[in-house]
């Protein structure tokens, strides 16, 4: 799949002073293959494994980005579930050792379908 190339401002304004969000913005190419791939791993062992769980098992190498991206394999897969009743926290660290967290719809990905 070809990586798509965003144009984007490379400042946002907050509490009315101008920052650099270079980092917001790079375009980092996560691999589908390798998510898709601990979600099969998972399913090995398990009838259902969640997001969160995945995440602790495998941590992220691209935060968000990868976030986002295992949302994108739970909606091409009929036997995976987002439940956006529910919420689960996903934690991952970033460089220079600072944390980073997200609350998310529930994703729970199962070895049949529902």
């Amino acid at each position: 799949m070809p990586r798509f190339e965003a144009r984007l401002s490379t400042a946002v304004l907050i509490a009315d002073e101008e920052v650099s969000a270079d980092e917001l913005f790079e375009q980092v190419a996560v691999d589908r293959e390798r998510l898709r791939s601990n979600v099969r791993e998972a399913l090995q062992q398990r009838d259902r494994v969640s997001l969160a769980e995945l995440v602790n098992a495998h941590p992220l190498q691209h935060g968000l980005a990868e976030v986002v991206t295992y949302f994108a394999v739970a909606s091409e897969d009929d036997r995976a579930l987002i439940d956006e009743s529910a919420v689960q926290r996903i934690e991952w660290d970033v460089e220079g050792g600072n944390g980073r967290a997200a609350e998310i719809p529930l994703v729970i990905f199962t070895r049949s379908c529902r």
